[in-house]
């Protein structure tokens, strides 16, 4: 469930910080401010990106930050990923080619 970035002799690394984890998998794109996952949760902010929403069309129930990591045991996604890193959740669009980040 967890993804990080691989150390050059295969073995998983601590997850990475979202800033290193943009520029493994990111040419120059801008950093995305932080989404609060709680806030959304809560009802204080709107998903932006309808991805909690979506999460559950999937059949997934988002409510703690690291259900986020599930949609990678779902074998049949191909446009979300989702990573770990030292300050919360990254997911990727793969359509987009953005990232996503969510903090608690």
């Amino acid at each position: 469930m967890t993804s990080t970035i691989p150390t050059s002799d295969g073995a998983s690394a601590v997850p990475p910080t979202f800033s290193e984890l943009l520029a493994t998998y990111c040419d120059d794109a801008p950093a995305p401010s932080p989404i609060s996952l709680t806030a959304i949760l809560t009802g204080r902010d709107a998903d932006p990106m309808k991805l909690i929403a979506y999460y559950r069309t999937l059949g997934i129930g988002v409510t703690r930050l690291d259900d986020l990591l599930l949609i990678n045991d779902d074998k049949t996604e191909e446009e979300l990923h989702a990573f770990q890193c030292a300050e919360g959740i990254a997911l990727s669009i793969a359509s987009d080619g953005i990232f996503v980040f969510f903090v608690p």
